[in-house]
């Protein structure tokens, strides 16, 4: 006999809890009365029984919900005290009394709970699941036309549904309906089963649903960002529209900035018309560009503590999986230290703090630009304006708007210092992120503007022959690499696709040897110009394949027919005489014209 062993008498289970010299303290699980005592010696009228026999079937603890695991553990943390001492019978009814005063529940309530537990001995006793009432046949028939017509992108309303259900499955051949259920039952069925993200989901799609609806449960960077180091990319499509110089509208720009997660600094901004590897390209060189410069060349005076990253990128980048933040020429920064995060799709919360910076940006400008092709929310769709129509502002111009922009955000907006900061520094993004430069090290990658823009040409394979290194169908050379072109190597090359005369093979120690363009016509064009030169000159000489194979054809006959004589050639033993005469006739008839 061992504790907590389940025996039984006829039809009556007990289970063991406690074993002393003479006497068991046991309990009847049928029942469920407070434990008692009987002698060992009765034993001898008791069978073993199993967890099977006892009359209540417990759900699997671990199949229990974190819900239903809340509950059970509540419920037993009122009889916990007790259980040591179930079998002091004095000492257990005053422990009753306390937890009864404890917990603000009933003495029988506290001892029902009690005997479940030292019945079944698992917390799954307190937690019962009601057994789902099946459906009646028109509830089976609400819920397919449910399904069928409301929870669809169509969006049909609940009484149009509830119209196509009687069309459906309530109209006779007669064209008369049967005996159906009124719009007050279709109505309680829906309330009663309606689940919102079913809703959402399936009339709005799931694209809306992670974009819009879907709670954003992130507690801000600061959890996630303790020091600099970071940086987080996106783009956006301005909501403005530009014409150009002659006052042609153009279209709307696409701005892509490069934020300090940490101090909100925006490190660096292009607007453009087109999201490529360019862009990024162009953004990645903004970064390590000295601003003064940069806000020199579009007409703005600024002091570099306004501005004040330069010469170096974050050593982790955050951005999604956007086709221009997975190329190759992006991933090829993975060389010098940098770590690409990238995304899943419309997490937006992931990468807040630029998702942020963007609302802000464009909050900025789109009141003071309200009647220059600003776009804004309509009060109707009869009221919905042609912005094109306002369009008056340049890209040039639009720069320059979104650069002070970006310097007021950096300068003069308040930001959330966190406490430990107070007092010690202005709550601005540019002396917050100085602030944090004096203080902090290897945070950052230094590099050159040259090293950069060599890391972000896209890369191709290159392969050498007797015409030299051969580049998306264009030869290149330079002296020294004789074994390769004769062996046909294979190299790794990086190119340029605004100009073919620059192309670098990416040697075994990661460096860039510049090669030499052969055919010099090709100077200063892009790649996409030589592509249509190359194909148009194709195309020309295959136009005379056909001629050529003629001519060749008719040469083959005419040569072939000058074969065909009978003679037989004479003895060659005086042949180099022969040579001589026939040389001294030829000069005689060419000088006789």
């Amino acid at each position: 006999m061992e504790k907590l062993e389940l025996i039984k008498k006829d039809e009556n289970i007990y289970r063991v809890l406690n074993i002393e010299d003479t006497k068991l303290l046991v309990i009847d699980c049928m029942h469920r009365t407070m434990p008692f005592y009987i002698n060992k010696d009765a034993l001898i009228c008791f069978e073993t029984a199993t967890e099977n026999d006892l009359p209540k079937k417990l759900i699997p603890f671990d199949e229990l919900t974190n819900k239903e695991k809340e509950k059970a553990q509540r419920l037993f943390s009122s009889i916990v005290p007790i259980i040591p001492f179930v079998g002091d019978h004095v000492f257990k009814n005053e422990l009753i009394e306390r937890c009864s005063n404890s917990f603000n529940v009933s003495k029988q309530t506290i001892r029902k709970r009690l005997c479940d537990y030292l019945c079944y001995q698992s917390l799954s006793v307190y937690i019962s699941r009601r057994n789902k009432k099946p459906l009646t046949d028109d509830e089976k028939i609400i819920k397919k036309a449910l399904n069928r017509f409301f929870y669809n992108s169509s969006k049909i309303s609940l009484r149009g549904t509830y119209i196509a259900m009687l069309r459906e499955y309530y109209m006779n051949e007669e064209g008369t309906l049967i005996k159906h259920p009124s719009f007050s039952k279709f109505k309680r069925f829906y309330y009663s089963n309606r689940k919102e993200s079913n809703y959402l989901i399936s009339r709005y799609g799931r694209s809306k649903f992670d974009r819009d609806f879907r709670p954003t449960l992130s507690n801000g960077v600061a959890e996630y960002y303790k020091e600099l180091g970071y940086c987080e990319l996106d783009s956006t499509l301005a909501d403005i529209w530009l014409v150009n110089e002659k006052n042609q509208v153009v279209g709307r720009p696409v701005i892509t900035i490069a934020v300090d997660p940490v101090t909100t600094l925006c490190m660096g901004v292009y607007v453009g018309y087109e999201e490529t590897s360019e862009t990024i390209k162009q953004l990645f060189l903004n970064i390590i560009e000295d601003k003064t410069t940069f806000c020199k060349k579009n007409s703005i005076l600024i002091e570099e503590w306004q501005w004040p990253n330069k010469n170096v990128l974050p050593r982790t980048i955050i951005c999604d999986r956007g086709k221009p933040f997975i190329s190759n020429a992006t991933q090829n920064l993975v060389e010098i230290g940098v770590t690409f995060i990238n995304l899943a799709p419309f997490h937006a919360s992931d990468k807040g703090t630029v998702e942020h910076y963007f609302y802000m940006l464009q909050s900025l400008y789109k009141e003071e630009l309200i009647n220059c092709g600003v776009i804004r929310n309509d009060i109707s769709p009869r009221e919905q304006i042609d912005y094109r129509k306002n369009a008056r502002i340049t890209l040039n111009e639009f720069r320059r708007i979104v650069i002070r922009c970006i310097l007021y955000l950096n300068n003069s907006r308040i930001i959330n210092l966190p406490y430990k900061y107070i007092g010690k520094v202005q709550p601005t993004a540019s002396k917050y992120y100085m602030f944090k430069l004096q203080n902090e090290r290897d945070f950052s990658i230094e590099i050159s503007k040259d090293k950069l823009c060599l890391l972000m040409l896209p890369r191709t394979v290159g392969y050498f022959g007797r015409k030299g290194l051969v580049v998306n169908g264009i030869r290149y050379r330079k002296y020294g690499y004789l074994n390769e072109s004769l062996a046909g190597k294979k190299v790794d090359v990086a190119y340029d696709r605004l100009d073919v005369s620059k192309v670098y093979l990416i040697d075994e120690n990661h460096n860039y040897v510049q090669f030499e363009l052969i055919d010099e016509y090709f100077k200063n064009m892009t790649l996409d110009e030589t592509n249509i030169i190359q194909k148009k000159k194709r195309k020309f000489l295959n136009s005379f394949k056909e001629d050529n194979l003629i001519a060749r054809t008719i040469l083959s006959k005419e040569v072939l027919e000058h074969s065909h004589k009978s003679i037989k050639c004479h003895s060659i033993k005086k042949h180099k005489k022969t040579k001589k005469n026939e040389i001294s006739k030829l000069r005689r008839i060419e000088n006789n014209g």
